[in-house]
């Protein structure tokens, strides 16, 4: 019974830390699709890459905090129903300096397509 208790104490304490400590690659996800916390988030040499197969207005490089900006309202303000975008987080691992999430992106369309799929996201801080 007492290391039942002792586990479970433990698990809770674990649970807790990890909530309070979210990496920034973390905390740059559970941030999408409000666009002004994530433009909160970046420093000014912010760059981004996304899949050339996607449209054109959105695929490839985004270099520069303007350029990202302007990508995640191209995404988040005009392709989905901002109420709709969910993410789930599925793995985080690092630190402040170097994090990476793999999530799943959940969202409807405009038109009222579901879309999910799965990303991995690496985050690089720049200690201020």
């Amino acid at each position: 019974m007492t290391f039942q208790r002792d586990t479970a104490f433990q698990l809770a304490l674990r649970l807790t830390i990890r909530r309070i400590a979210a990496t920034p690659a973390r905390r740059l996800v559970e941030a999408f699709g409000d666009c002004a916390a994530l433009e909160a988030m970046y420093t000014e040499d912010v760059s981004g890459r996304l899949n050339q197969s996607l449209a054109p207005n959105i695929s490839g490089s985004h270099a520069s905090k303007v350029a990202v900006c302007a990508f995640n309202h191209a995404v988040f303000d005009k392709f989905y129903e901002p109420v709709s975008v969910a993410v789930e987080i599925l793995d985080e691992i690092g630190n402040e300096e170097s994090s990476v999430v793999h999530f799943v992106f959940r969202a409807t369309s405009r038109r009222g397509n579901s879309y999910a799929v799965e990303y991995v996201l690496f985050a690089k801080a720049t200690m201020a």
